[in-house]
């Protein structure tokens, strides 16, 4: 029987006034939770112009999802953060702690240049893992740079790994190789490997994907391939990882040029890369989706307006661009064996917010019943120029 849909019951809406929009989706012990903000059910903004007002009351909308879905905070095990202005940061961590007093979540931080609904300062994206296993954080001399704020260096339950977005910022917090895009990537990656390991798994067989952020897109080459593709991902293609490649206004310190998150499955079988002939990018160790050859997560890279060739596909057109990378979402699903019913977690970034309502009339076509959990926000622009969209989907094959 294929996997079904179901919205955890919350009253805390996922999204106001959008049919499009769960507050959160179960699947297995995972629960995907839509970025949660401070926008009312009519769209009115709480707290203007209070950054912590605005994360307490996103916290608190957390919260309500996860002990409706049967959890409570201690479950959370990552956090993408969205912020108008990423020095509100700081201020957003305080408010953290008061919720995550210990065995803190992942985190991954980037700076947007707008949401859906004016006014909201922060967005917050969280995942949660429920069930019976232990949750376990890891925090190393490494990175030790973390242990300021309430965040793990890599959070483990289960068989899930989540690793917060490793910076080029050393154990005392400085900001190393300012200014060298390839040593700075090179320090992130490392961060990684070292993480992945002390929690148990290996990169070359447990890595299902990454998510990384740059504030200077023209910088993604040395981060991406040379050092991302030339150095790190040393697995045979069929087994690599999905990679969404994001551009951001602004990072968590200043100096710092990337930011690199990952998701790993420890057990289940070795890592199946699905990616069509249709996506620019399958001569690189970059997948369109990644699951485990027993696991049921499968995640699929951001999707873009691009055709096999390189070539922009609809300029200039918000529903169209985002019907292709749809279209290339479902392509790589039938792949993998399933459609998008069994999409449960979309994260999408725009060029102008104001095409977010768009992109969700043109999901309408692609997901009936029960719509998935959705976070989205602005972005200074993609691996290209030209990229109105990037779509990132994760799915669960039961």
């Amino acid at each position: 029987m294929a996997y079904v849909r179901s919205a955890v019951p919350a009253a805390a809406a996922a999204w106001p006034d959008s049919e499009q929009v769960s507050p959160a989706i179960g699947a297995g012990d995972l629960v995907f939770i839509s970025a949660q903000s401070a926008a009312g059910a009519d769209g009115t903004v709480a707290e203007l112009g209070d950054a912590r007002g605005q994360a307490r009351v996103a916290f608190e909308r957390i919260r309500a999802i996860v002990e409706a879905a049967g959890g409570t905070l201690a479950d959370v095990v990552d956090v993408v953060a969205s912020f108008l202005d990423v020095r509100d940061a700081e201020d957003v961590f305080d408010v953290a702690r008061e919720y995550f007093p210990e065995n803190s979540p992942a985190w991954t931080i980037m700076g947007t240049q707008g949401f859906r609904h004016r006014g909201v300062l922060v967005e917050l994206h969280a995942v949660a893992c429920l069930g019976n296993g232990t949750k376990e954080c890891f925090t190393p001399d490494s990175v030790a740079w973390m242990r300021r704020y309430p965040m793990s260096g890599a959070c483990r339950k289960g068989e899930y790994l989540f690793v917060s977005g490793q910076m080029p910022i050393d154990l005392d917090g400085n900001v190393v190789n300012p200014g060298d895009h390839a040593a700075q990537s090179r320090f992130m990656f490392n961060r990684v490997k070292e993480l992945v390991e002390l929690a148990g798994g290996q990169v070359e067989e447990d890595l299902l994907d990454l998510l990384s952020f740059s504030v200077d897109p023209r910088s993604f080459d040395p981060m991406c391939i040379d050092v991302g593709c030339g150095e790190f991902l040393t697995m045979p293609i069929e087994r690599a990882p999905s990679w969404s490649v994001i551009g951001a206004t602004a990072l968590l310190r200043p100096g710092v040029f990337h930011t690199v998150r990952a998701i790993c499955e420890i057990g289940n079988g070795a890592p199946v890369a699905y990616t069509p002939e249709s996506i620019f990018w399958r001569w690189l160790p970059v997948s369109g989706g990644t699951k485990k050859a027993d696991g049921k997560l499968l995640i699929v890279a951001g999707e873009v307006s691009m055709d096999r060739d390189g070539q922009i596909v609809n300029p200039g057109n918000f529903a169209a661009q985002a019907r292709y990378a749809f279209n290339r979402i479902a392509e790589v699903l039938a792949l993998a064996g399933g459609s998008m019913d069994n999409v449960v977690d979309i994260i999408s970034w725009h060029k102008d917010v104001r095409s977010i309502d768009t992109v969700l009339d043109v999901s309408r076509e692609f997901f009936t019943g029960t719509p998935p959990a959705w976070s989205a926000c602005g972005y200074p622009g993609g691996y290209f120029e030209g990229h109105l969209h990037e779509i990132y989907a994760r799915a669960w094959l039961d």
